[in-house]
């Protein structure tokens, strides 16, 4: 998991024993889940709201999202296809397609269900969490198929792929997308939380671990997940965050434990200099932003990590280089200027909400050391 339930047990047997502490937590959590238990919507991709929903596969089942800094291309006739790179600038148009800002309800949802039925027991939070799980995964007659393979689209570009997922000779695959996909963590937290209620049947375990096991393998195998893993920068974090919260739900540590080894180590050095500067980040438009972002991930994959006993909050490399704490220890200056010297290209605004949250995990981390 990545809450650490022992430390969640421990609060509540305070709260329950009448320190008023955490009420404001409590009420916020419960207020959010019983709004979205108030909200009957079923989100699953087979419902389109309009034709231009449809993944270029036809396939009503497939998850579809448009590529975010993709615009179209004014030097060709319209429809101004394909689209262009203009990076770090959103194309308004991705908000047309809902199933990205879909799948981060049904994340969200079911995370604080989760947590709302652990404090309070309400069993009406337990059945939101549960429907939403069984709605996007789980029913046939909605539940996404096991890919990705259409998340993160360019409009224009041609279909490159077969109908059993191989690559047709000569095409190019676009690699973003599987991010998508990063907050599995959230849901199997939340699921765990509302075990007890005792309304997630074997049947829902035995159909969404069958399509977890296959979704793992795509990511392992498929052109699109192979290319994602060899990006190095924070797509490959997130794709590490989401990979092994799958492993640890599926309880196969052995795969982590290599894994780790094997990509995470390797790659950590490519992403934080010793310095603590993110070179990979900081040459994008947003480099703030991504900078931040690729260290929130790292502090999550930390945290899974821990759970199996490996330690990479203190892990660097024998010569002293980079490192989670040096990655933050760069930050913090600049965030306390507010972004008047930090020295690299930012197009947008000087953002603190994701640095709050790595300076939370930070003091959490490093408080004792």
């Amino acid at each position: 998991m990545y809450i650490d339930l022992r430390h969640l047990t421990l609060n509540r047997d305070y709260h329950q024993r009448g320190f008023k502490h955490l009420n404001s937590v409590i009420n916020r959590i419960t207020k959010r889940a019983r709004s979205a238990a108030e909200d009957k919507t079923t989100y699953t991709v087979t419902y389109k709201p309009n034709s231009s929903c449809i993944a270029p596969s036809g396939n009503t089942h497939d998850y579809y999202s448009l590529a975010r800094y993709y615009f179209p291309d004014n030097t060709k006739p319209p429809p101004h296809e394909p689209y262009i790179q203009w990076d770090g600038h959103v194309n308004q148009e991705i908000f047309s397609i809902p199933y990205k800002a879909w799948l981060q309800t049904v994340t969200d949802d079911v995370f604080h269900a989760g947590l709302a039925y652990f404090w309070t027991g309400n069993v009406t939070f337990a059945e939101m969490g549960v429907r939403r799980v069984r709605d996007w995964w789980v029913r046939n007659e909605t539940a996404v198929t096991p890919h990705l393979m259409y998340a993160d689209w360019v409009k224009g570009v041609r279909d490159p792929y077969y109908p059993d997922g191989s690559v047709i000779p000569g095409m190019n695959v676009e690699t973003g997308g599987i991010i998508d996909m990063s907050k599995m963590y959230q849901v199997f937290d939340g699921l765990s939380l509302l075990s007890p209620s005792n309304l997630w049947t074997p049947t829902d375990t035995t159909v969404f671990t069958t399509w977890l096991t296959r979704y793992a393998n795509w990511l392992l195998t498929s052109p699109r997940g192979i290319a994602e893993l060899q990006n190095q920068n924070n797509h490959a974090t997130w794709f590490d965050v989401q990979y092994y919260s799958i492993l640890l739900h599926l309880r196969n540590t052995s795969t982590i434990l290599s894994s780790i080894k094997n990509q995470t180590l390797p790659r950590l050095p490519l992403q934080i200099l010793p310095t603590g500067q993110q070179p990979l980040e900081t040459s994008r438009p947003l480099s703030w932003h991504y900078s931040n972002y690729n260290l929130q991930g790292l502090f999550i994959l930390a945290r899974l990590a821990s759970s199996i006993g490996v330690n990479l909050y203190d892990y660097s490399t024998s010569d002293g280089g980079g490192s989670i704490k040096k990655a933050l220890d760069y930050l913090i200056p600049h965030a306390l200027s507010n972004g008047t010297t930090w020295p690299f290209a930012n197009v947008g605004e000087f953002e603190m909400d994701i640095f709050a949250e790595n300076l939370k995990e930070g003091f959490l981390a490093y408080r004792e050391r």
